[in-house]
């Protein structure tokens, strides 16, 4: 199960909103929080918060259904 949680205001270098994934354990998934930072400090445009609301979305399905299926979601498995 991954559980994704909006960040609120009050920390400077998180904006507010930002999606923040969490494991079954309630750990970050590291990997994705990284990934979503760099590409919001990297796009610096307004329409950059919804792109990375939508690439939290669907990251969250991703590791979501890795999970489901018994992978951790941090490697593809070939078909």
């Amino acid at each position: 199960m991954v559980t994704v949680v909006r960040a609120g205001a009050g920390d400077p270098s998180i904006p507010a909103g930002f999606p923040i994934l969490f494991n079954a354990d309630m750990a970050i998934i590291e990997p994705a929080f990284v990934w979503l930072m760099e590409h919001a400090e990297l796009s610096g445009r307004a329409q950059a918060s919804e792109t990375v609301r939508t690439y939290g979305e669907h990251l969250h399905d991703w590791f979501d259904c890795s999970s489901n299926r018994g992978s951790n979601g941090a490697r593809p498995t070939s078909v």
